[in-house]
Parts: structure tokens; sequence; C-alpha cells
């Protein structure tokens, strides 16, 4: 088995993969992106039988994990059968999903007999009417979201992954709040760094490094050192409060890159290749699937994109400047 493996040595065995480029909310840190792109036709997304194919592929050349995301993944219609066909892929150890919350109670048992093995839940803040402010969706959803994550639990996802991108005047005030759900669930808190993709509105004062975050909550709690999961080619550092059940963690891209052990191919809902979240796509793989490429051909032209692939990202301020595509599209 041939890895994918760029010219700094770096493997990718990790593929997040966009479903569609829809989402049920207007967040206000992504909305301003999403003004700058127009939806494509559902004839442009890529198939499951596409989706499954291309996975197939990556998983003869080392890809043990693929991540569903979005947009908003549940979204799609028939997202348990795409599930399926993945877990039939013998070589896959990890089938994940990143999702806002807002339709999962209605989707999370059958998504879990499907074959899910990992969840993760978006969410940046435990007030309702805040929530309502950030997402522009109502407060009755943000209670839809909190039952989802106690279904979630209840089904097996433990930990359940919960996502908070941290902003200053946002909702860095709530950093103590989060800690304290890991008292009682079973939770991985992850405080994200805002990071700056085009349109996103991003400036340095709304920034909060992810050392500022972990030194307020060190004043306050006994934090216990579990892991630095970017030693071994993960994103965060990880500590738990002794006694709580759950813990917490940092994701750091722009304070402190992890670029050097990145491991991640990113798919676009309609089908472009993305070797960085922050560099231009460089391959269609759309075309090449609907065009009867071989597989050589597609992995070649996936080797040929990693040689292309950047040692790391360029500075923040850089970053917001850089021709990309909304998130709803990357697929985080």
């Amino acid at each position: 088995m041939n890895q994918l493996v760029d010219r700094w040595g770096r493997a990718h065995t990790y593929l997040r993969l966009s479903v569609t480029d829809r989402c049920n909310l207007q967040c206000n840190y992504c909305v301003a992106a999403q003004g700058i792109y127009t939806h494509v036709h559902r004839e442009e997304l890529l198939s499951f039988e596409e989706i499954e194919r291309l996975t197939r592929l990556l998983a003869n050349h080392g890809v043990h994990k693929v991540r569903l995301t979005g947009g908003e993944p549940l979204l799609r219609k028939g997202l348990p059968e795409l599930v399926a066909r993945l877990r039939t892929i013998e070589t896959l150890n990890t089938i994940a999903m990143t999702t806002n919350g807002i339709l999962l109670k209605n989707h999370i048992g059958e998504l879990r007999r499907a074959g899910l093995t990992q969840l993760t839940i978006s969410l940046d803040t435990l007030r309702p009417k805040r929530f309502a402010r950030i997402t522009g969706a109502s407060v009755r959803l943000f209670f839809s979201v909190l039952e989802a994550v106690e279904l979630a639990i209840a089904e097996g996802f433990q930990p359940l992954k919960l996502n908070v991108v941290v902003l200053r005047g946002f909702n860095e005030d709530e950093l103590e709040d989060f800690v304290e759900l890991t008292h009682r669930l079973p939770l991985n808190v992850r405080f994200i760094e805002f990071m700056p993709l085009q349109g996103n509105s991003w400036d340095r004062q709304r920034f909060i490094a992810a050392r500022e975050m972990l030194e307020r909550l060190a004043a306050r709690y006994e934090l216990r050192f579990l892991a630095d999961a970017t030693q071994v080619g993960g994103t965060t550092r990880d500590f738990q409060v002794p006694g709580y059940r759950g813990w917490i963690s940092f994701i750091a891209p722009i304070s402190a890159p992890f670029c050097y052990s990145c491991s991640r191919l990113r798919v676009t809902a309609t089908g472009l290749l993305k070797v960085c979240l922050f560099a231009p796509p460089l391959v269609d793989l759309r075309r090449l699937l609907r065009t009867g490429a071989t597989e050589e051909d597609i992995i070649g032209a996936i080797h040929n994109a990693l040689q292309r692939k950047a040692v790391e990202h360029p500075p923040a301020e850089e970053l917001s400047s850089v021709p990309t595509l909304p998130m709803t599209v990357i697929g985080g």
C-alpha cells in the first residue's frame, strides 16, 4: 500500500468530507463568508456512490478515518445510508461526523446503527438568548441541541466532542460554564481559536489565543495535563479537572500551528480537493470520477497535489485575504 505522503514526509490518513454546502444556521462569524457564495445544485454534489468510491480508493492508500461535515451534514437526505456504505470499507477505523445538532435528535439512533463511531457537536454558547443572537435561530432550537447532546451520550457516543469557537467580546465569558459541563457529562469540550478566512470579518481584537484561555482557567481550576495530541498528528492539548467526568482541550491553529503533523485531506461538497484548510483547491475529483478516471489516475492526481502542499500556512493577518471558500463548502 502506497501511503499519501507529501514532500515534507507527512502521511495523510484522515479525510474530512463535506456532504453539503448548505447550513440551517446563520452564525454571525461565518455568514459574512456565506454572502460571497452561491449554493450549488444537487447534481453538482458528489453522489453517495462517488463518495464511497473515493473513500475506498483513499482507504487503499492509508486513510483510516473519515469525518462527514458540511454545511450541516444532516441536511443531506439519506445520510445514514452513506454511513452504512462507508462502514463496509474494512480498513476504516473511524467514521465521524460534525453537526450543529439542530436535526440530530431525529437521526441519532439510525446513525449509530448505520455505523457512525464518533460525533462532534458545534455549540458556541450555553445561553439561550445568546445562541439566538449568534446563530439567527430561535431559542427553542437551543434546547433541541441540548437534548441532542444528552441523547448522543445515551446512544454511546462517549466521549461526545463539543466544539466551541471562542471570540473576545462574544463568548469568552463562558469558558468556565463549559468546564462545569464536563463535571456531570462525559464530554470533551474543545476550545478553538477563531480562524481567519476570506470574508469572515476576522480581526486581531476578537481573537483569543489558546494560551490565554488556558491561563484563565488554570487560575480557577486545578487542571491535570492529559496529553498533547499535536505531538502525534492530532490538534489538541488536553486537560481535566480531577473528579470531573469529561475533559477540555485547546486547539490553536493560529497561535501554535500544528502544520508539521498535519495528516488531513479535505474534499468539498462538490469534490474539490484541498490539501490545506487555508489554501485553494488543487484537484477537481468530481471531474475525474465522472470521466472514467482509473484509481491510478485519481491517486496520482492526489499525490501530485500533496507535493504542492506548503510546510505551514501563512501568518494570521495574511490568511483573511487568501482566496478560499466558506467553511460550509470546505468541510471544516
